[in-house]
């Protein structure tokens, strides 16, 4: 099809389509907020045209529809804290399926977002900040949710799966500097995946009468990482079965979980790995049916700095220079490292594409990164997900990474060069 510019852009968008992809051109409706709840009620894109400050109302937004997409445009939802509140609220079971609810800040709520028996529907690319009870809440059969890409700190509950919100999944985001970073409660088959859990008061992750969930290439650095409460104790899968990576601390291995602590006693900061596969030499026991396999052990290769050597000098004493005649000692290898956060690059800017499987990565030296998935290799996966996730591609990654056509600007013209180069 080359030399045919038409045919490419239709084809284009045909495979779109038949993914299930919105494409440029449907009609998206423009939200304003006038003092009264926005309420969404018919299928459709949406898209917030301002911030919303220090909203009194018990409800700001309300989605009452299934086949929804509701664009934050970054902008910010703000409540004044006030008990049983909700910034943006999905109420099920007879509407809210298939709703996605993506780059919006939501800040200073009882509730951030609410998806109260919502079913199979996304928050994407959000950051959700200061909420009394909880930044995000699964609740009441509100099953095959997922969590993406968010940024969640300084919430009671960071994310909360409660009462029958079963088979969600919590991946690529940051759960930090809540009381609890995330809670499942009398919710099964959940999926932690790829995320950082850390800097949590009370508990990284708590279970309460919640089992078969699946854990793995998460960070955990919290002085309590996980919470089982509730009687019987329910069994977990703390890993899987390793493969290629990177993983969240940059190794080469995905298996199970980075098991840190404040205090440099974590888990995997004390357990070696020896035979340099990239997991720690023991397994770690959680509980009695819960057992990481392949905790994940520190990446010196991915660390651009390892902590400094304190060196103690005699008051006023100037430190001798170092002799000239001979070489310095080589370094020795550190037993401590630096962590970096997540995700882990090649390329500085670059992070995790909401929805990705890894960090985005340049399959053919040119430094522009068509794997933009992170599955090491170039193929409509990535047409689809940078599609999708343009505007977030747009404020979150480094220009010289993502514009492939060299325009100025990430735009559908870049996915069009995408499609065009497979």
């Amino acid at each position: 099809m080359k030399g045919r510019p038409f045919l490419r852009v239709a084809s284009l968008v045909l495979l779109l389509i038949l993914s299930g992809t919105a494409v440029p051109g449907a009609a998206t409706t423009e939200l304003s907020y006038a003092g009264r709840t926005i309420t969404i009620s018919s299928p459709g894109s949406y898209v917030l045209t301002h911030d919303i400050a220090e909203s009194s109302l018990a409800t700001c937004i309300e989605i009452r529809a299934s086949n929804v997409v509701f664009d934050g445009g970054g902008h910010l939802v703000d409540g004044t804290g006030t008990g049983g509140s909700i910034g943006i609220s999905v109420p099920g079971p007879a509407a809210g399926r298939n709703v996605t609810i993506r780059n919006v800040r939501v800040r200073d709520w009882d509730y951030g977002v609410h998806l109260h028996g919502a079913r199979d529907s996304r928050i994407e690319s959000c950051v959700l900040s200061d909420n009394l009870f909880g930044g995000a809440v699964l609740y009441l059969d509100a099953t095959g949710n997922t969590v993406a890409g968010c940024t969640i700190t300084g919430n009671g509950y960071g994310v909360v799966l409660s009462s029958g919100a079963s088979g969600c999944a919590v991946s690529g985001s940051r759960i930090t500097g809540n009381e609890c970073g995330v809670y499942l409660h009398a919710s099964d088959g959940a999926t932690l995946a790829h995320n950082i859990i850390a800097a949590n008061t009370e508990a990284g992750l708590r279970y309460c009468l919640s089992g078969r969930s699946t854990v793995y290439d998460n960070r955990f650095d919290n002085t309590l990482n996980v919470d089982f409460t509730g009687e019987p104790l329910e069994a977990h899968t703390c890993s899987v079965e390793p493969r290629n990576g990177p993983n969240i601390v940059g190794g080469p291995r995905i298996g199970g979980n980075y098991w840190a602590q404040p205090d440099g006693t974590g888990f995997s900061q004390v357990i070696a790995d020896r035979d340099g596969d990239g997991f720690s030499d023991d397994a770690f026991p959680l509980a009695s049916q819960s057992v990481d396999e392949h905790p994940l052990a520190p990446s010196v290769g991915f660390i651009p700095t390892p902590d400094p050597t304190p060196t103690a000098e005699p008051p006023g004493r100037t430190p001798e220079p170092t002799p000239t005649a001979e070489p310095p000692e080589p370094t020795p290898v550190p037993t401590t490292v630096t962590m970096i956060p997540f995700p882990i690059s090649t390329e500085p800017g670059v992070a995790g594409v909401p929805g990705g499987a890894g960090t985005p990565t340049d399959t053919d030296g040119d430094r522009l990164y068509d794997d933009v998935n992170g599955n090491t290799r170039a193929d409509f996966a990535d047409i689809v997900l940078y599609f999708t996730n343009i505007a977030w591609i747009a404020g979150n990654e480094p220009l010289a990474a993502f514009d492939f056509n060299g325009n100025g600007r990430v735009d559908f013209a870049d996915a069009v060069w995408l499609f065009n180069t497979l």
